[in-house]
């Protein structure tokens, strides 16, 4: 998670609010992933989609993986998206 502690919903996507919560909606509900994936080389607003939704409480502290990291709803986040 250190590794993207840099960015910050401030960075210039605080008016994308909506998108992001959408696109964590979409990626547990529509899709029924189980997680997040995200490199170094991941596009920066799903980067800061992460950085958000750590933020809000919606996602548990990163798995370190070899190519990133993985992210889980947290309960929060499960109870939050209506994910049983």
């Amino acid at each position: 998670m250190e590794q993207f502690s840099h960015l910050k919903v401030s960075d210039g996507y605080s008016c994308l609010e909506e998108e992001m919560e959408a696109r964590l909606r979409k990626q547990f509900i529509a899709h029924k992933a189980d997680f997040f994936f995200i490199n170094f080389s991941s596009p920066e607003f799903l980067q800061a989609t992460v950085a958000y939704g750590l933020k809000k409480g919606w996602l548990a502290d990163g798995e370190a993986h070899l190519e990133g990291i993985r992210y889980r709803l947290s309960p929060e986040g499960k109870k939050y998206f209506g994910v049983l």
